[in-house]
């Protein structure tokens, strides 16, 4: 059985996209959004928000890929690193 909700954004202005349509494939996806939404060291966060484009070898044709997540986080000597979470 496929598990499919929407989460709803506590602090919607962290969110790069869209954060009235934020998808959750699956409970693992769900805790990842309450975790970025609420974390005080998370600076922007989204949920396949971003598009890596690849060729695949197999069937010779253009593919893009959305990865699960991306999160800019505030580290603990105050830079700021981006992270693609899959």
């Amino acid at each position: 059985m496929a598990y499919k909700t929407k989460y709803k954004a506590r602090n919607p202005s962290k969110y790069m996209g869209n954060p009235t349509n934020i998808i959750c494939r699956s409970l693992w996806e769900r805790r990842v959004c309450k975790y970025l939404d609420e974390n005080i060291n998370v600076i922007r966060w989204g949920s396949e928000e971003i598009t890596i484009p690849y060729y695949s070898p197999v069937d010779k044709k253009l593919h893009r890929y959305y990865p699960d997540f991306i999160a800019e986080i505030k580290t603990s000597s105050k830079s700021i690193k981006t992270y693609v979470i899959e």
